[in-house]
């Protein structure tokens, strides 16, 4: 082993630097079989940190944190953060942000996502980048959808391989929804204290709704501003009540 590293504990760092391609530098790996078999054929390898039992074992890549039992395991990628049991277990990428059992495991090629939660996120696979999952099982069913948001304990999003969907909530409930027009509704109508309330005018024009066909309406009276436009969209309703 070459190059400025810090290896302790039984076979950690085992391997490290054995071929003439594999010369990793400024490494840390503390625990059993931590960086284990670790690849740098690539050239990468450079500035990671491993923590724990079979952390970083049999991995290739740079500028990854990974701490925890077997966490960052199996693995490829750079600048790649796991923090807990199989975090970003056989998993390859750049620039996640894995935290949990699980979370962020068992994907390929996918980037820029945070996975927080025990199984946030395992499920995310090549073309699956900038995503935030955040709670246990928080969307565990996206595979290659990018850009979306689901927060709560099992919140899955109506789509594996849909962009830009959203949801807050607790299992298959929800407080909030949102589409990829960035159309946000509510599991029931919003209300403040006791009362359902919405504005007296409408200031500026609008096209309801903003994206296909719904039915909607406001309480009255209600007023339309001069020199301001309410379109309704083909097929839908606007109704004041």
């Amino acid at each position: 082993m070459t190059g400025y590293n810090i290896a302790i504990g039984y076979k950690a760092g085992f391997e490290l630097g054995c071929s003439s391609s594999n010369n990793p530098n400024s490494n840390i790996m503390i625990g059993c079989c931590a960086g284990q078999s670790w690849n740098n054929a690539a050239g990468a390898g450079d500035h990671n940190v491993f923590i724990g039992s079979k952390s970083g074992c049999v991995t290739s890549g740079g500028c990854n944190a990974a701490v925890g039992m077997c966490a960052g395991a199996s693995s490829g990628g750079s600048h790649n953060a796991s923090l807990g049991y199989k975090a970003g277990y056989n998993s390859w990428g750049w620039y996640n942000v894995n935290v949990g059992w699980c979370a962020g495991s068992a994907g390929s090629g996918h980037k820029c996502n945070v996975s927080v939660g025990a199984g946030a996120g395992k499920a995310l696979t090549y073309g699956g980048d900038f995503n935030t999952f955040v709670g246990f099982g928080a969307g565990c069913n996206v595979t290659t959808g990018d850009h979306n948001i689901a927060i709560g304990q099992n919140v899955q999003l109506p789509s594996a391989t849909g962009d830009k969907q959203f949801a807050i909530g607790c299992g298959t409930d929800r407080w909030l929804t949102g589409d990829s027009d960035y159309v946000v509704t509510s599991g029931a109508a919003l209300e403040a204290g006791t009362f359902f309330q919405n504005a007296t005018a409408l200031a500026a024009n609008t096209t309801f709704p903003a994206s296909g066909t719904k039915n909607g309406g406001v309480f009255g009276p209600y007023t339309i501003n001069s020199s301001v436009t309410l379109t309704i969209s083909s097929g839908s309703t606007f109704t004041i009540i």
